[in-house]
């Protein structure tokens, strides 16, 4: 990892920090409101990963930063355009597991000696994109075949 994609990993972690927060219903009430958070929350995901994919040279960290990118990208589109519950929480699902595939693999990538910070911040948000998947699949009941 280079120190410029540091910046990147910091707005993914203000964006994850976004999401925490709008996501407490005794902080944000239900609604509107926790809606934007969720529009901020991907977007600075988003925008952290496609930076970290930029700076950082050909390889697969850098396909890493796209996919989890794609994943923010596909729950933006779904909170903004006009679709249904069922079909705006499939979009959700699947941009939580682009998101999860891209954490994953960056995972992979890390080494327990070169940063076990970043290591266990992949951990943890693998482990958070793929229940935040799950709950859209309780949540809806979506027939995942």
């Amino acid at each position: 990892m280079t120190k410029d994609a540091r910046f990147g990993f910091f707005l993914e972690v203000l964006g994850t920090t976004t999401v925490a927060l709008g996501s407490t219903s005794t902080i944000v009430p239900e609604g509107t409101v926790a809606k934007s958070f969720d529009l901020v929350d991907n977007a600075l995901q988003a925008l952290g990963s496609a930076y970290v994919s930029e700076v950082e040279k050909l390889g697969l960290l850098k396909t890493a930063s796209a996919i989890a990118s794609a994943g923010n990208l596909i729950n933006l589109s779904a909170l903004i355009n006009n679709t249904t519950e069922t079909e705006q929480a499939l979009l959700i699902m699947k941009g939580d597991l682009f998101q999860a595939t891209g954490v994953a693999l960056n995972l992979a990538l890390t080494s327990k000696e070169e940063n076990p910070l970043i290591r266990s911040a992949n951990f943890l948000q693998f482990i958070g994109n793929c229940l935040e998947a799950l709950a859209e699949i309780g949540d809806y009941k979506i027939k995942i075949i």
